[in-house]
This record gives C-alpha cells, structure tokens and sequence, in this order.
C-alpha cells in the first residue's frame, strides 16, 4: 500500500493490497487492491483525471455558453420585429390567440 503524502484515513477502513493513494487524497471508503485514487473524496484516479480536465475547461463553457444565449436572444429579437408573431422559447407552451 502506498499513501502519499498527506493522505487522510477515515475510520478503520479495509485498504488493498497493492493500493495507491494520491497526495492530499481524502479515504472515506474501502479500496480493492491494486486500485489507485486521488482526490477528495478519493475517486479512481483514471475519473479524478478526467475531473480535473473538464474543472480546468470550466470557465471557457460558461463564457461560450453566455454567448450562444446571447446570440440566441438577439436573434430572437431580430425575427419577432419582422413577424407578427413572436417566436417562442422551447417549452414555452402554447401560443395563446
């Protein structure tokens, strides 16, 4: 078994043979033998990876995602003032006469 350092350990858990645990990783649950995790609470590591990419990306989504809506809305805008009828969000129910 091996613990990085700074590993913390809740309670009396079973820990495999052959276990690795990242540093500062958070044991909150027994782990199976030759399995490696990372994080808090620890996650295989192959997810705390993928994790950290998609956390890492974050900000650049939310920007993109504010543009779309904003792109979405001025377009919105554009159709409603050459159509009598205003075009509606997705979901947003039936057009009343």
């Amino acid at each position: 078994v091996t613990l990085a350092g700074q590993v913390g350990v809740a309670g009396h858990l079973a820990i495999g043979d052959g276990a690795m645990a990242g540093a500062q990783s958070g044991i909150a649950g027994n782990i199976e033998a030759k399995t490696s995790v990372f994080g808090s609470p620890a996650i295989p590591m192959g997810d705390a990876k993928r994790s950290m990419y998609v956390f890492q990306k974050l900000p650049d989504w939310v920007r993109r995602i504010k543009d779309l809506e904003r792109e979405v809305r001025d377009l919105r805008e554009k159709l409603n003032g050459q159509d009598e009828q205003p075009v509606r969000a997705a979901g947003a129910g039936p057009r009343t006469p």
